[in-house]
């Protein structure tokens, strides 16, 4: 049995117990996310300007998660995103002592009547603090 009356004697000290509880606070505390699409920028440029088409983006990169349309421009974007978000610090009741990072890419690739006319990319890397 791990828990006896006065501490728990297992984990070799007096104060065992305190230290278990210390470290699931501490796990408690750390946390990583990733939302989005993965893209190997090394296949951007098998892409060649006003030749390929919408459909062979999409059967290399996979369906985008949002698409923007400028219907006047005649002009359509389609979106890739990635984020990954890690938090690490002591979630206390009521409030949060830590800090976050988000780290990832957002890839826009242009086209215009359908062919592909360039691509932009940015990266973020944020701190957040709490």
């Amino acid at each position: 049995m791990i828990f006896k009356k006065g501490g728990c004697r297992k984990f070799g000290t007096k104060y065992g117990f305190w230290y278990l509880l210390l470290v699931i606070l501490i796990f408690d505390g750390c946390a990583i996310t990733w939302n989005g699409h993965y893209v190997n920028i090394e296949d951007l440029s098998k892409f060649q300007i006003g030749k390929t088409t919408k459909e062979e983006v999409e059967k290399n990169l996979g369906e985008p998660e949002d698409i923007l349309n400028k219907p006047y421009e005649k002009i359509t974007i389609y979106v890739y995103k990635s984020t990954v978000n890690t938090f690490v610090g002591l979630p206390i009741p009521g409030f949060t002592i830590g800090r976050a990072k988000q780290t990832g890419f957002l890839l826009h690739i242009i086209f215009k009547d359908g062919v592909y006319t360039g691509y932009d990319f940015t990266q973020m890397k944020q701190r957040l603090l709490f």
